[in-house]
This record gives structure tokens, C-alpha cells and sequence, in this order.
């Protein structure tokens, strides 16, 4: 091993996945021993690690005494962490704004509260390209594509579609580093300069998207469905989550019976299909998004959850 665990790098160990386990519960077992003398910041990336490797009985039991007994002195960041781990357990710690705003981050649209804000006005921010995902993330949703003029992208006299994929690899939740993708607004400034690494993040360019400044989100506040949208980037951006992209991969998912086939899974970006019979999925919606150059990109990125394969149907009848 090139690198020791502690309690707040573990999610991002970078090793095999057998190794990765086994190491870390080799680890926990050790920071159980000694969790008494664990800083604040330590206990609750220790509670992150418990339910990650599914710890139960005494052992959660002791870490979540402990929790309580000290979170007096716990930050309202650690509060939101705990909160979102284990809802039932803190969120009676929450003052009423975090407590909406965690609660939001639980909720998916309906199809008519998605089509209200696809059918909304974004022209103020140029193109727009709207991320519709199931809210369980098992399978791909789709990508669509308004120009500056506030009109729809359309192929052979339909709506512009493209299937994309936003589920971590590790099946981690949002707010974690390499978790599934936050649901929310972000801006689109540019591609990554090199197309390297083309095994992990395919041949072509890869999207940066960064989540809309704090300053630009007045117009989202009066509006009760982006801010449910906009409730997930809120918090990943307050746990400093980042270097997001959409991109291909050059991996294959050779398991033909998986709910996402034939995307692949990802650390935390949106990921296009770069397979057999869709080696260009990337480029073409590289060519969608540019202006005069591959590097000439800039708009309005909105992710969203859609509550379940029913309303995500009712959705695409009405485009």
C-alpha cells in the first residue's frame, strides 16, 4: 500500500475493490478500539465508514451515543453530513431552513413539475442542457438541448435526446466524494484541454460543469422546484465536491443484463456511451453544445430526478 487510511480519505482509497474492503475494515476494527479520543471531524467520517461497511448492533450503537453526547460542539456542516447518513437519528438537530433543505434533497419531480421547468425560459443564461435521471439512478435517463433563443434541438423532426448515465461506482450518495451526481443548476465553461486517459474517460473532450455560483442563484430562490433541484448541488458544493464532468469512458460494461447496459458506471460524473454501436455519443453532443471550436462552450447545465420510470415516461410523451 502507497498510502495509510485515515477517517477522512477513506471513500476515496484508490485500491482494489477486495483490498479496499478488507483494508478498511481492518482499519475501522483499529479506530474502534480507540473512539473516545477521535476529534469531532474524525467520529463522524468514523459513522460514514460504519454504515458504509454495513456495522450494526453495538458498534453503531457506541459510535452513535457518542454522536449525541458530543454534538453540541459539531459544526452545521457535520450536522447536515449526519443528517443526510441518518435522518432519523439527527435531523431533529436541524434548524428549519437545513431541515427543508435536507428534506428537499430526498425529493423527486413529478413529470409535470419537470415539464414546468423544462418548458421555462432559460434563454438569460444561453443554451441550456436539461439532465432528466430516475431518482434511484439504476438506468440511463437522458440529456435535452435548448439554444439561446430558448428553442428546442431537434433530429429528423423530433426533440434532440441523448442517453446518459449520473450513478456512482460505488454506490455512494451524492454528498460523497465520488457519489452519484448532485441534482442541480451548474454552469458549462469549457472542455478539459487534452483528451487523456481515453480508457477511463474516453476519446473525446469531457465537459467541465461547476456548480451556479451563489450569486447567481437569485432567480432559483422564488421558485419552489428549482430550489428542490437545486438543494443537492447546494450541500455537495458545501462538502466541496468537484471536478464533475460529462464524458465518455473506454470501458466496456460487459454485463449485458445490468439495468444501466451498455453505460458504465462513474466517479461521480455524467457518463455518455462509448460502445459498440455508439462510439460517438460524446462527440455528438460535443458538437451540440460548441460554438465555433470544441473549446467554445458556455450555458446552463440543470440536473433533475424524476420520481420513477412512469413519470419519466409521462415526461417524454410531452416532447
Amino acid at each position: 500500500m502507497d498510502q495509510a487510511v485515515t477517517t477522512t480519505n477513506f471513500l476515496n482509497f484508490r485500491v482494489s475493490r477486495n483490498d479496499h474492503l478488507e483494508k478498511l475494515t481492518d482499519f475501522y476494527q483499529g479506530q474502534l478500539k480507540k473512539i473516545e479520543a477521535l476529534t469531532e471531524d474524525q467520529l463522524v467520517s468514523f459513522f460514514e465508514l460504519s454504515l458504509y461497511l454495513k456495522k450494526e448492533g453495538a458498534e453503531l450503537s457506541k459510535t452513535l451515543y457518542l454522536l449525541h453526547q458530543r454534538i453540541s460542539n459539531f459544526s452545521r456542516k457535520q450536522i447536515l453530513k449526519l443528517s443526510l447518513l441518518s435522518h432519523k437519528d439527527f435531523s431533529h438537530y436541524l434548524n428549519e431552513d437545513d431541515l427543508k433543505l435536507v428534506a428537499n434533497t430526498f425529493i423527486g419531480l413529478n413529470s409535470e413539475e419537470a415539464w414546468t421547468l423544462l418548458k421555462e425560459d432559460w434563454s438569460d443564461y444561453g443554451q441550456v442542457l436539461f439532465c432528466c435521471l430516475l431518482k434511484d439512478r439504476k438506468s440511463a435517463g437522458f440529456l435535452l438541448h435548448k439554444n439561446g433563443k430558448n428553442e428546442w434541438t431537434r433530429e429528423d423532426g423530433k426533440t434532440w435526446k441523448l442517453p446518459v448515465l449520473g450513478k456512482s461506482s460505488r454506490d455512494l450518495e451524492f454528498f460523497q466524494t465520488n457519489g452519484d451526481t448532485p441534482t442541480g443548476f451548474y454552469t458549462m465553461d469549457s472542455v478539459m484541454p487534452e483528451c487523456d486517459q481515453p480508457e477511463l474517460f474516453g476519446k473525446f473532450h469531457r465537459v467541465k460543469i461547476h456548480f451556479l455560483a451563489d450569486g447567481k442563484t437569485q432567480t432559483l430562490e422564488s421558485n419552489s422546484i428549482c430550489m428542490k433541484v437545486h438543494s443537492q448541488a447546494q450541500i455537495a458544493s458545501l462538502f466541496e465536491r468537484s471536478l464533475l464532468r460529462i464524458h465518455g469512458t473506454g470501458e466496456i460494461n460487459n454485463d449485458s443484463k445490468s439495468e444501466h447496459f451498455p453505460h458504465i458506471k462513474s466517479a461521480g460524473c455524467l457518463t455518455t456511451r462509448e460502445c459498440e454501436g455508439f462510439e460517438n455519443d460524446q462527440e455528438i453532443l460535443l458538437k451540440v453544445l460548441q460554438k465555433k471550436r470544441v473549446d467554445d462552450i458556455d450555458g446552463l447545465l440543470i440536473v433533475m430526478n424524476i420520481l420513477g420510470q412512469d413519470e419519466m415516461e409521462k415526461l417524454k410523451d410531452r416532447l
